[in-house]
């Protein structure tokens, strides 16, 4: 079972490389230049994650929202290049 659900994840994430979305900054990882962030439809700690990498920590916080294209994926996470940090 989840083998197949696995592979439904994997082709549904596929179609999102090249798109760009706003993503939430759950927080920062401690040893690379990657944001862990979620978008408006991904529940913590449930869903997977949108990993934003080479990005500078000195303009990010936990709680930002970014403006990022997603450029590659898994089975249930997403990879991301910052365009944008959001201002509210």
């Amino acid at each position: 079972f989840m083998e197949v659900q696995q592979a439904i994840s994997a082709a549904k994430l596929q179609k999102r490389i090249g798109q760009t979305m706003t993503v939430l900054v759950d927080e920062l990882d401690e040893e690379f230049p990657v944001a862990i962030a979620r978008s408006y439809a991904d529940a913590p700690e449930i869903d997977g994650n949108v990993f934003v990498e080479d990005i500078d920590k000195s303009l990010i916080k936990s709680g930002d929202l970014l403006e990022v294209e997603i450029t590659d994926a898994d089975e249930y996470d997403l990879f991301a290049k910052l365009i944008a940090v959001k201002t509210v």
